[in-house]
């Protein structure tokens, strides 16, 4: 027992006992640990009190009594009377609790016969009492047969006993109470962790997509984890049983998951995947399950988990779609690809460099490239392979290989693991037979065009010179042709105009009406030759292009048509224009030709308005428009307008021309790089648009 005394017993309560066991017999009684402490008593004996524990040597006596007591109790004795030296008998029994001595019970101040009173007398005298008082005090000690102590005694023991005892059972209920309520506490705290740690399990199972069951064949028990049941999409109010489970496997697994459970059950370590149906989505899972089988081989139970495994079978499916792809692709392409190690092996080859080899991509496998490929015992130096083994960079050379069937363009590009060290090559080969050979076709033809130009050139320079030399010859005939066709010409207008001064009364209406259709022919004549004169001159004497202000163009060309526009009473508006590198004769005529053109083309009675501009100027080229208000023509004609002797009114319009001032204009343009064409609405008005280069001038 690890309690003491004082743990067990009420102190106050066996006090009150005490007491009243004295009041009711006389006799003192008290109980001591084994420490001398004493725990409880009753009222002493007054003797002691008032005279034997005042005085120093019989105090000493009254200790020396209980240590006695005591001693003879501790060696085991269950009974010890002493009679002490101040005459007085105190009697003592051990408290025994289960077994353990814990205290002693003692009895006394008493007589166990009648006491010598001169003894007294004498002891009063000797330490000072007063002797009347200390007899008075003698007389109140009770007298007690020796044969009853044991008896009193016992009963006090056995009361302290009895009383401890409850005090023990009392204080092991407490114990217990207090054991349970910790072992409650420990047991909820634990309930805590187990819930906590489920949620976890659950939480864990929900990160992983891996649920767990168990079964207990004995107690027809199953249970599912929470994300068993949400994998599976079936509500957790459902029993799980094994047709349940069964019916959400997909159809066409249901027989292998049945075999594969059904070999389970004969000890196979289950092991599979299968498909199942989680509310219409097909899912693919990973199950694994280990059953618990008896001494004698009948199920007992099992426990199993069950994976999500669709994502990795999508990763899985796609990666092997495009492994397929990229190996579909690695097989299709017409270049010869080889993966070489370091040792000269081939590791991989496509079906192209296979056939070149003349065996299947996977025959060619752990070949050695130099034997296989070059017909060489040991590496050769030129190959690249060998190139970007010794530096590690990527070589890219032609070569004729006759094993393989003509010359290629081959590179080689290092292949190295996830640390950096070089594995081997990739090395490509691009057939380039046929390019090769159209490059030898084409040097050829090169050659022989190189030899071509400069015959040719040779050819141009002799037609050039006799070009110029026909050009000089031309520009001497037109030359001689306009004077020597003129002068008959002028002849004939002279001798007209005399006989129509001096003979027109010989002559009749007739007569008169020839004559005069000579002369106006002959003008005509005279116009043409001069026209066409001017045509060729556009050609066969040009002036040098040099940079010039077509504004102070337009204005020489107006000075030059004053009359003519004042007589038609019209208006020529000139906006800003560039300037260009041109001949300054030829634009004056060209610019000459088209405002007298739409001076002379205006609409009668109403003024004419020409307007000069220029839009869309570039850095290499500027356009200009000529725009009048006069009678137009229909486009359809805009081909017609710039050809020769090409007029689209007769004779008898009063609108005058040869047909041959927009031929000189087109000559013109063309000749300084450009074009010229027109836009017209009939009644409404012409515009001519002229693209010219700049050459190398500047916008003003």
């Amino acid at each position: 027992m690890d309690h003491k005394l004082t743990d067990l017993i009420d102190i106050e309560k066996t006090q009150s006992l005490l007491q009243n066991f004295f009041d009711s017999g006389g006799i003192p009684a008290a109980i001591i640990d084994l420490e001398g402490v004493v725990l409880v008593t009753s009222r002493w004996q007054r003797v002691c009190t008032d005279f034997h524990r005042v005085n120093e040597v019989t105090c000493m006596r009254c200790i020396e009594s209980d240590t006695v007591l005591a001693n003879e109790l501790q060696v085991g004795k269950t009974f010890s009377l002493y009679r002490c030296q101040n005459g007085l008998t105190d009697a003592a029994s051990p408290i025994i609790i289960e077994g353990k001595h814990v205290a002693n019970a003692f009895i006394g101040q008493f007589f166990t016969e009648k006491p010598d009173l001169e003894f007294f007398r004498r002891q009063a005298k000797e330490y000072g009492f007063d002797e009347r008082e200390y007899l008075e005090a003698l007389s109140e000690i009770p007298i007690v047969a020796e044969k009853t102590l044991p008896p009193i005694l016992s009963f006090l023991t056995s009361f302290a006993e009895m009383i401890a005892s409850l005090g023990l059972k009392q204080l092991q209920h407490l114990n217990t109470e207090k054991e349970l309520r910790e072992a409650q506490q420990i047991l909820e705290f634990q309930n805590k962790k187990l819930r906590e740690s489920q949620e976890d399990l659950n939480r864990a199972q929900a990160v992983a997509h891996t649920g767990s069951w168990r079964i207990d064949v004995r107690r027809n028990v199953s249970h599912w984890s929470d994300e068993s049941y949400r994998i599976f999409g079936i509500s957790k109010e459902i029993p799980m049983t094994y047709e349940t489970f069964l019916a959400s496997v997909h159809p066409e697994d249901r027989e292998f998951v049945n075999r594969s459970w059904q070999a389970a059950l004969c000890g196979t370590p289950g092991d599979i995947e299968h498909r199942i149906l989680a509310g219409g989505t097909i899912k693919w899972v990973h199950e694994q399950a280990e059953l618990e089988f008896d001494e004698e081989g009948t199920l007992r139970g099992g426990f199993g988990t069950v994976q999500d495994i669709t994502e990795s079978k999508q990763t899985e499916e796609e990666l092997l779609r495009a492994k397929q792809e990229w190996e579909r692709t690695f097989d299709s392409v017409p270049d010869l690809i080889a993966v070489i190690d370091t040792q000269y092996r081939i590791v991989r080859a496509n079906r192209e460099m296979a056939k070149r080899l003349g065996s299947a991509p996977e025959q060619v496998i752990g070949l050695h490239c130099y034997e296989s490929i070059h017909g060489s015992a040991s590496p050769p130096d030129f190959c690249p392979h060998t190139q970007t083994l010794r530096d590690g960079k990527e070589h890219v050379v032609e070569l004729r290989e006759d094993r393989l069937g003509g010359d290629f363009l081959v590179s080689t590009t290092p292949l190295r693991d996830e640390h950096g060290l070089m594995i081997g090559t990739v090395h490509v080969a691009r057939d380039i037979t046929e390019r090769k050979r159209m490059e030898d076709e084409l040097r050829k033809s090169r050659d022989e065009l190189d030899l071509r130009v400069q015959e040719r050139t040779s050819e141009l320079k002799t037609y050039t010179a006799k070009l110029e030399q026909s050009n000089q010859a031309l520009r001497e005939f037109a030359s001689i042709a306009s004077h020597d066709m003129k002068e008959p010409l002028r002849k004939v207008i002279a001798f007209g105009n005399l006989l129509r001064q001096k003979h027109k009364d010989s002559f009749d209406r007739t007569g008169s009406d020839y004559l005069n259709r000579m002369l106006d022919a002959t003008q005509r004549m005279q116009s043409l030759l001069t026209s066409l004169f001017e045509y060729s001159k556009v050609t066969m004497n040009p002036e040098p292009f040099r940079q010039m202000n077509l504004n102070d163009i337009i204005r020489e060309v107006l000075s030059d048509l004053e009359v003519k526009i004042a007589k038609t009473g019209g208006e020529v508006q000139v906006g800003e224009l560039p300037s260009i590198a041109a001949d300054p004769a030829q634009m004056r005529q060209l610019f000459q030709n088209l405002i007298g053109n739409a001076l002379k083309f205006h609409k009668p009675g109403e003024k004419p308005i020409v307007q000069v501009r220029s839009v869309s100027n570039t850095d290499s080229e500027c356009q200009i428009i000529v725009e009048d208000n006069g009678i137009g023509f229909e486009e359809k004609h805009v081909e017609r307008i710039f050809a020769l002797f090409q007029r689209l009114h007769d004779r008898s319009s009063h609108y005058e021309g040869t047909g041959m001032g927009l031929a000189i204009c087109k000559k013109i343009v063309e000749r300084h790089g450009g074009s010229i064409t027109a836009k017209s609405t009939p009644g409404v008005g012409a515009s001519f648009i002229i693209q010219l280069p700049m050459g190398s001038a500047r916008k003003l």
